[in-house]
């Protein structure tokens, strides 16, 4: 559900910015519908690593952090695929903008 939610955080964020309006999807079916979803396997591990900014002028180091790895799920409704699909191009949680947040997705057989 923490995943589907940040999804939902980015798109109405980028809907609100740069789409012209709000983003009419009802995120609480959404969370909904991820509680329902099986976690079979998860293979995540936080993940540390520092970036120098340059910003105003002195070098500063930033350490940031996410969860890195991958996750098998069963039971994922049309919805939340789309969702998810949707998130493989948006990127989600904090840092995007810098490329962090990336999904990708695989489907098993």
């Amino acid at each position: 559900p923490a995943l589907v939610q940040t999804l939902c955080w980015r798109l109405s964020a980028l809907a609100a910015f740069h789409g012209g309006g709000p983003w009419e999807v009802d995120h609480r079916a959404l969370m909904e519908q991820a509680r329902n979803v099986t976690l079979e396997q998860a293979r995540t591990e936080w993940f540390d690593w520092e970036r120098t900014s340059t910003r105003g002028g002195k070098p500063r180091t930033m350490t940031l952090g996410g969860l890195v790895g991958s996750a098998v799920l069963r039971n994922v409704p049309p919805e939340l695929r789309a969702l998810l699909l949707t998130g493989t191009l948006a990127h989600a949680g904090k840092a995007a903008v810098f490329g962090h947040g990336k999904i990708e997705l695989a489907e098993l057989r």
